[in-house]
C-alpha cells in the first residue's frame, strides 16, 4: 500500500515545477542558448550528471509504501524503493563495529571456550561467504550489469542522434555509464562484504550514507521553495513601490539579520519540537514525526534565509525602474503589474538563479551543523549531520573508528563540490558583468 508523506509530496511537486520551467525555457531562444553555453563545458556536464544521480536517488527514496497489512498504524512498516533495492544491506546485522571490507569485528570481544575466557575478533556473519572467487565474480557481474543497463539507456539515444550531437554529449554519456557501472559493482560486492563497514549497533554505514542523500536534497530544495517566493515578492515590491512598503520590508529583514542565524534557527526548531511533543496523537508513527520535523526545519531555514536574496532583488529593482524603457511604459499607460511581469521580473531572473544555486550547498552544510549541535533533523532520520554527530565520539575510540566520518565526507564533499562548480559556471554565463 503506498504511503504519501508530506516531504514526498513537496519533493514531487518541485520536480513537476522544474519540468514545467524547463519546457518554458526551451521556448526562449536566448535562455536556450545560455544553457547550451553552460553545458558546452565538459566539467559542467559531468557535475550535472552527478547532481541528477543524487536527485534520482532522492526520488526513489521519496516513494514510500507499507510492507504489511497491519491495521495498527503505529506499528506499520513503511519503507521506500531505496530500502527495497538495498535490502541486502539491512538483512545482515553485525554485533558492533567492523571496518570496510573486513571479515571480522573491529574490536575484540570476550568469549568462553571450554570455560576459558578469551578476547578475540569474532568473524562477521557474512565471513563464511567471503572468498576471492566471490569478490571477483561480484565485480565482474557488476561490470556486466552496469554495461548492459548503460547500453539499454544510451544505444536508442545514439541511434536517433546525429554524430555531432554524440560528440557534444559524450561526456554526459561516459559519466552516466561510469556511475551505473560503479553502483552495480558496489551492490554486487555488498552481497559479501560491508563496503564502508558497520556502526556501533552493527548497521551498514554505506546504507546510512545513501539514505542521507534524500535528507540533504530535500533540505536544499524545500528550503528554496520557501525562501524564493518571500524573497521575490518582498525584494521586487520594496524596490519598485518604495515608500512605506520599502520601509516595512527593510525593517523586517534588518531585524532578522540582526539576530544570529544559528540562534534564531535553534530557538525556532526547539519551539516546533515542543509543539510536536505536546501533540503526540497527531504523529502516531515515528516516520511521520521525523518527516514533519524535516519539513518544519526546511520552513525555518527558508524563513531565516530569504533576506540576502531580498536585498539583492531590491537593489536591482531600484536600478531597473529608473531606466528609460520603464519610464516609457509608464508614459504609455502600462499598468504596474505588466511592468513587473514584462520588464522587472525577467531582468532579475539571473540573480535569482545564481543565488539559489550558490546557496544550495550552503543549506546542505547547514543541516550538518544543526544536527551536530542537536537542533537539526530527527535523530532517528538518516542524515549526514546525524552521522557526523555520532562520528565525533567514535574518532576518540581506540582503535579509531574512522569509516562513518569518511563515508559521510565523501558523499557530502562530492555533492557540495559539483554544486559549487556548476554554480560557478551558471554565474559566468548568466551574470551580465562577466
Amino acid at each position: 500500500m503506498p504511503v504519501i508523506l508530506l516531504s514526498d509530496a513537496l519533493w514531487w511537486l518541485i520536480i513537476v515545477v522544474l519540468f514545467i520551467l524547463v519546457l518554458q525555457a526551451q521556448k526562449n531562444s536566448q535562455t536556450r542558448q545560455k544553457w547550451q553555453r553552460i553545458f558546452a563545458k565538459p566539467l559542467t556536464t559531468v557535475c550535472a550528471v552527478f547532481f541528477f544521480f543524487y536527485a534520482f536517488v532522492a526520488s526513489l527514496d521519496s516513494i514510500h509504501f507499507k510492507t504489511n497489512t497491519n491495521n495498527n498504524q503505529s506499528h506499520a512498516n513503511v519503507i521506500s524503493v531505496v530500502d527495497l533495492l538495498l535490502s541486502n544491506l539491512t538483512q545482515t546485522k553485525q554485533l558492533s563495529y567492523s571496518s570496510p571490507l573486513a571479515s571480522e569485528l573491529h574490536s575484540k570481544m570476550t568469549i568462553k571456550n571450554d570455560g576459558i575466557a578469551k578476547r578475540e575478533n569474532l568473524p562477521l556473519k557474512k565471513a563464511d561467504e567471503q572468498t576471492a572467487i566471490n569478490f571477483s565474480l561480484s565485480i565482474l557481474w557488476g561490470i556486466i550489469i552496469g554495461l548492459m543497463i548503460t547500453a539499454l539507456l544510451l544505444i536508442p539515444i545514439h541511434i536517433g542522434t546525429k554524430k555531432w550531437d554524440w560528440q557534444t554529449r559524450k561526456h554526459a554519456y561516459y559519466t552516466l555509464g561510469f556511475l551505473i557501472c560503479a553502483n552495480a559493482i558496489l551492490l554486487s560486492l555488498s552481497e559479501y562484504v560491508h563496503i564502508f563497514g558497520t556502526d556501533k549497533i552493527g548497521n551498514d554505514v554505506f546504507y546510512d550514507a545513501i539514505k542521507g542523500i534524500r535528507t540533504a536534497m530535500l533540505l536544499g530544495t524545500l528550503t528554496t521553495l520557501v525562501l524564493l517566493p518571500l524573497a521575490l515578492l518582498s525584494g521586487i515590491s520594496a524596490g519598485f513601490y518604495g515608500g512605506i512598503i520599502d520601509d516595512i520590508i527593510q525593517y523586517i529583514y534588518t531585524t532578522l539579520n540582526s539576530v544570529p542565524g544559528v540562534l534564531l534557527i535553534a530557538s525556532s526548531v526547539l519551539l516546533l519540537q515542543g509543539f510536536i511533543d505536546r501533540n503526540p496523537e497527531w504523529f502516531a508513527q515515528q516516520i511521520i514525526r521525523s518527516d514533519t520535523r524535516l519539513v518544519l526545519l526546511c520552513m525555518v531555514l527558508g524563513l531565516t534565509s530569504w533576506t540576502g536574496l531580498c536585498r539583492l532583488l531590491r537593489a536591482e529593482t531600484l536600478k531597473l525602474k529608473s531606466l528609460e524603457y520603464v519610464d516609457a511604459s509608464r508614459a504609455l499607460g502600462v499598468s504596474s503589474f505588466d511592468i513587473l511581469k514584462k520588464h522587472i521580473l525577467p531582468n532579475v531572473t539571473h540573480i535569482v538563479l545564481i543565488v539559489i544555486v550558490l546557496d544550495f550547498s550552503g543549506l546542505i552544510l547547514a543541516e550538518a551543523v544543526l544536527s551536530y549541535i542537536g537542533v537539526g533533523v530527527d535523530p532517528t532520520m538518516p542524515s549526514w549531520g546525524n552521522m557526523i554527530n555520532s562520528a565525533r565520539f567514535e574518532i576518540s575510540k581506540e582503535p579509531v573508528v574512522w569509516w562513518p566520518l569518511v563515508a559521510t565526507f565523501l558523499l557530502m564533499f562530492t555533492l557540495v563540490l559539483i554544486t559549487n562548480l556548476f554554480a560557478d559556471r551558471v554565474r559566468q554565463v548568466f551574470d551580465p558583468r562577466q
